[in-house]
């Protein structure tokens, strides 16, 4: 969460907002409940529905009831968002794993390059390891400015 709120808005103001780099999101749940893995089909199933933009409302709206996931919230928080998106039709493509070929290749894509957790951040395919003694977009930073 962290990434998405303070990290990635900097990188699009340095790197993505004029064009020197281009941001794809990849899906990497992690065990850190039964719902990560639906959450992420859930995501996927808006996307395919109604696009990008209601895909990262969906996301954030995500993000602000992640404590309380299940199949029922899926559908609410796809009623919720401002995109023509139904709630029914969500939960029932998350049940029935419709978008699960989508999130399986994302995390697959992500592990080949060297990805073990989130946020994994991959430059020209290459996973830019986090360090301790500096913050990631710091790390991040230096790893772009190298391959431009």
């Amino acid at each position: 969460y962290t990434f998405k709120q303070e990290t990635l808005p900097q990188l699009r103001e340095e790197y993505i907002a004029t064009g020197d780099v281009a941001y794809l999101h990849g899906d990497f749940p992690i065990p850190v409940s039964d719902w990560s893995q639906p959450a992420a089909m859930a995501a996927r199933a808006v996307q395919a529905e109604a696009g990008m933009e209601a895909f990262w409302d969906y996301s954030e709206a995500l993000y602000a009831n992640q404590g309380e996931l299940d199949y029922t919230a899926f559908a609410e928080i796809a009623d919720g968002i401002e995109a023509d998106v139904d709630g029914a039709t969500i939960e029932e493509m998350v049940r029935d794993e419709q978008t699960w070929p989508v999130v399986e290749d994302s995390k697959t894509t992500a592990e080949d390059a060297g990805v073990t957790g989130t946020p994994g951040v991959l430059v020209d395919g290459q996973f830019v390891e986090p360090e301790q003694e500096r913050a990631y977009v710091d790390v991040i930073r230096e790893t772009i400015d190298q391959a431009l």
